[in-house]
């Protein structure tokens, strides 16, 4: 079925698969471990994965003009390209190692990890694509129009969070609220936290504006790979809460105790934090740092 955004007609593509395994757990995939690197290269800003891999159907080789991704139809990604089925199979959905480093395609590694996200998420992705010479004019009018998240000019949750000035009536946060030292690398953390969480634990729930609330409470556990299992009694299913979403507070966390960034441009980041800022502040709270 055609969709119509601003004045243009998008066919539809495809929803996305990603490849999973045997078990239909989503293959996580790290292309930057098999890259050679004799010239000692950084890896880019979103090159450190995971990644997923996925396709488009075959008919769409030498497309040119505008796709859209859509979440629950929602407009989420808006891009251009001059063959669709290059841009998505050889680009998105097939990150090569060298992509991962400086002077790759930091773009497609960070549109692939919110796709993985996504899909871990449990949501599905559909593509959608309007055929036009005039690709980049229509790309740049339908991002500033329909305001897609997920692209950086305009968008707001492809930007990485960035601090925001503490209102002069914000409290002061005590450091002594907290024993985590933000200079241990987040890789040793998390070894500390899953293996502090391996079983369940009950974790209250919390936010630095409002301390304890009185419900919301869960259970927490870690049963392997890159994800911690959280158990509410207000939520409809068994949340997956992944890694990456650790990290990213875990990156922000002093900046959210003192005020600097809100709870609400974290959200733009991740749909988890209710679950991460309380497991965080367990973590500190309990002195297990």
């Amino acid at each position: 079925m055609s969709r119509t955004f601003s004045t243009y007609i998008f066919q539809p593509i495809c929803e996305l698969e990603v490849e999973r395994d045997e078990t239909e757990i989503i293959k996580e995939i790290y292309p930057q471990q098999k890259f050679n690197n004799p010239k000692g290269l950084k890896l880019n800003a979103y090159g450190d994965g995971p990644f997923c891999r996925f396709s488009i159907p075959p008919g769409w080789t030498g497309k040119t003009g505008v796709y859209i991704y859509l979440i629950d139809d929602k407009p989420m990604y808006i891009g251009e390209c001059e063959n669709l089925k290059s841009r998505f199979n050889s680009g998105y959905g097939n990150i090569s190692p060298r992509n991962c480093f400086e002077g790759g395609q930091p773009t497609n590694c960070r549109i692939n990890n919110l796709v993985l996200k996504t899909y871990q998420y449990g949501q599905k992705i559909q593509i959608v694509f309007h055929e036009t010479a005039d690709r980049m004019r229509v790309e740049d009018e339908l991002i500033t129009e329909l305001k897609s998240p997920w692209n950086r000019s305009g968008g707001r949750r492809g930007h990485p969070v960035r601090p925001r000035k503490a209102k002069a009536t914000t409290p002061p946060v005590s450091r002594d609220e907290i024993s985590m030292d933000s200079t241990t690398p987040f890789g040793q953390f998390w070894q500390t936290l899953t293996s502090r969480l391996n079983g369940k634990t009950q974790i209250r729930n919390w936010t630095v504006d409002k301390g304890f609330l009185k419900r919301g409470d869960f259970m927490a556990g870690y049963r392997g790979g890159n994800y911690i299992i959280c158990d509410a009694p207000d939520a409809k299913a068994t949340q997956t809460v992944p890694r990456l979403d650790f990290e990213l507070l875990y990156k922000h966390w002093q900046a959210y105790l003192s005020g600097h960034v809100s709870r609400r441009q974290l959200v733009k980041e991740s749909r988890f934090t209710k679950y991460t800022i309380s497991i965080l502040h367990w973590f500190s709270d309990d002195g297990l740092g």
